[in-house]
């Protein structure tokens, strides 16, 4: 008897805070920039109200293409036992000019981030080595867990998220909670059904988190730019004539590091660029070209590196999905 009505009570909580708005097509084309939200705010609304260091990243890059930030690479060359190899380093240099002049147009949690790195953990400096965050992982932890939460309170102000949907995600917890305890006691007291009330409780616990959901305007926000990470990581962007591809080449990175696009992906977004072009199309991005200079392949091995060792040298590791698996790791020296 208690089986079922713990069963009925936790579907009364569902019918009432769970039904979902009608699931909506993307409209327009797929490879369209839905709008100008900024990248951690997607990743917020992709990855379950979770933000990760993609995102940290992926703010940093957008804060470049907005230039208020370049991202340099330098080369040196040096030997190992006699051994040549080439150190390759990663610098982020502030625009302080701009900065103080285009502060107010920041949300506050990347206005947090420029704060962080340029007055509170590097002060007095207007640029310093990325691998140099590794050394100060401590603080990077400590910041990220509070930039983690202003993200949060962002992305709840654009109402995403269905408030009474947690609401009844809590009180699904709660009836999973009760049953769970009940079915312990029971097992305790001799009383095999209590199995049943077990295996229950565990069930409810699971199928609350499923209650939680997103608004009308969440789900059309969320099909849109779900369709257009599929469109990216399936290379449908290869259709696109090489003006299309371009007009659009700094959105398609700085979205993609939130989408977890590979090296593979970063190479062949910027294959249209022609040698020189890469300072018109992303200023803010100087590559080393070595002794040969900048060339389109060596231009797009160095933006899929650099890709790599923004993400990995924040000091918080997981999340990053430039890394594994084909990711953009890989080619020249790696950071120092």
């Amino acid at each position: 008897m208690l089986f079922f009505l713990a069963a009925v009570l936790w579907w009364m909580i569902y019918d009432r805070y769970g039904r979902r708005p009608l699931t909506l097509s993307a409209q327009g084309s797929v490879g369209d920039i839905p709008d100008d939200t900024p990248p951690a705010l997607v990743g917020f609304l992709l990855n379950s109200r979770m933000t990760t260091s993609r995102d940290l990243a992926a703010t940093v890059m957008d804060l470049a293409a907005r230039g208020l930030i370049t991202i340099s690479e330098q080369s040196e060359s040096k030997s190992f036992f006699g051994k040549p190899y080439t150190k390759t380093r990663y610098i982020l240099q502030l625009n302080r000019k701009a900065w103080q002049q285009r502060m107010a147009e920041l949300m506050p949690f990347e206005q947090a981030l420029v704060t962080f790195f340029f007055d509170d953990l590097f002060p007095g400096q207007d640029s310093f080595e990325m691998s140099a965050l590794r050394k100060k992982s401590g603080q990077v932890r400590k910041f990220f867990s509070q930039w983690q939460k202003m993200v949060k309170e962002a992305a709840l102000e654009k109402n995403y998220y269905e408030t009474s949907s947690t609401r009844g995600m809590v009180l699904g917890l709660l009836v999973s909670g009760v049953v769970l305890i009940l079915g312990v006691m029971s097992v305790i007291l001799g009383q095999l059904w209590g199995i049943a009330l077990v295996i229950e409780a565990i069930v409810l616990f699971v199928a609350s988190f499923f209650i939680q959901h997103r608004t009308a305007d969440g789900e059309r926000a969320f099909v849109r730019w779900k369709a257009l990470k599929s469109y990216l990581k399936k290379y449908q962007f290869r259709s696109l004539d090489k003006s299309s591809l371009l007009s659009r080449l700094d959105r398609y990175l700085v979205y993609g590091l939130v989408f977890g696009l590979y090296k593979k992906h970063y190479q062949q977004l910027t294959a249209p660029l022609g040698s020189g072009q890469e300072g018109g199309y992303l200023p803010w991005f100087v590559a080393h070209g070595g002794s040969g200079g900048v060339t389109p392949v060596s231009f797009s091995t160095s933006f899929s590196t650099m890709v790599t060792s923004m993400t990995s040298a924040s000091g918080f590791g997981g999340g990053a999905a430039a890394g594994g698996g084909g990711g953009a790791g890989g080619g020249g020296g790696g950071a120092g």
